[in-house]
């Protein structure tokens, strides 16, 4: 009895593919959610209260925190400018200026 080798090597060549690919899909998968679990979100609000051409100053807000209470904070340290932003991985996104609308993508505005 004579065994074809040539369909079981594919077979196991296939096999082993998948796995592989399983495996780096599952890896990858697996960072994502560690970074997310490590840092706490993928994105984070920022409001932006600024006196243009004098200052500015973004703050790392809470995700409670509303349109309104950005502007008020401006206000009570007399910026009556303010901009709702997102910090994502490598970027920051603003909103139009005193608009109460955040960026697009939004976090969460």
């Amino acid at each position: 009895m004579r065994v074809e080798w040539t369909p079981i090597l594919t077979a196991v060549i296939a096999v082993v593919g998948s796995v592989a690919a399983a495996w780096i899909t599952a890896s990858n998968k697996a960072e994502s959610t560690t970074k997310e679990i490590i840092t706490g979100f993928r994105s984070t609000k920022v409001c932006s209260i600024y006196q243009p051409d004098l200052w500015r100053d973004n703050m790392l807000v809470p995700i409670g925190w509303k349109a309104e209470t950005c502007k008020n904070v401006g206000q009570t340290v007399g910026a009556w400018n303010y901009q709702l932003g997102c910090i994502y991985e490598d970027t920051l996104l603003l909103g139009k200026p005193n608009s109460g609308v955040g960026p697009t993508p939004n976090c969460g505005w």
